[in-house]
């Protein structure tokens, strides 16, 4: 931790161990002064992480849910042609960001929704057939939320920035065509 100064931006997907009281407030002062934050969550709060996560995550005003996003109507099947609605090809996106500029869509493959504060946060949504998944059956159920469901929120401290993520699986290398996808339009 005594080199994040050194950084312009810190990256945490998926942890699976609590942070100290002396590591929230270190990265809470890197946002301060002007650090960028990247939180990349998994689906259904696995190992823990959103718990982890929402130890930093909620003190920027963003909460990772312990659910799965899926949907019926927007979905990126796999490589060997599976439909699984929870590959969701995500195509709403809040243009008044400007990392959103030029990407027409990406896929979110297992992740979690996100709560916010504030709705001018939410970076991207899945579509009007999204739900939050809490029981992980790939099935809609009552008390399940539905349509429009977060993906992706922005959040400012200070003069720094905050980008929560629910899909960490989108840094990894079997992901790279979906990584491209962001930097290009449909």
């Amino acid at each position: 931790l005594s080199q994040i100064p050194s950084f312009n931006v810190l990256v945490y997907a998926f942890p699976v161990k609590k942070f100290s009281n002396t590591e929230i407030e270190i990265i809470k002062q890197f946002v301060y002064a002007g650090g960028g934050l990247l939180l990349c969550g998994e689906w259904g709060g696995i190992f823990d992480h959103a718990r982890y996560l929402n130890q930093i995550s909620q003190l920027f005003g963003i909460t990772f849910n312990e659910d799965r996003i899926c949907d019926l109507e927007n979905i990126e099947p796999t490589a060997a042609g599976r439909k699984r609605p929870y590959n969701v090809r995500i195509k709403g996106l809040n243009r008044m960001y400007t990392m959103t500029q030029g990407v027409g869509s990406f896929v979110v493959t297992s992740g979690c929704s996100l709560t916010v504060t504030n709705r001018n946060m939410i970076v991207a949504w899945g579509g009007p057939k999204s739900w939050s998944d809490i029981d992980m059956d790939s099935e809609f159920d009552p008390g399940e939320d539905y349509g429009w469901i977060p993906v992706m929120a922005a959040s400012f401290y200070g003069q720094g920035r905050v980008l929560a993520l629910g899909d960490a699986s989108i840094l990894s290398n079997d992901s790279m065509d979906d990584i491209c996808l962001l930097y290009t339009s449909d």
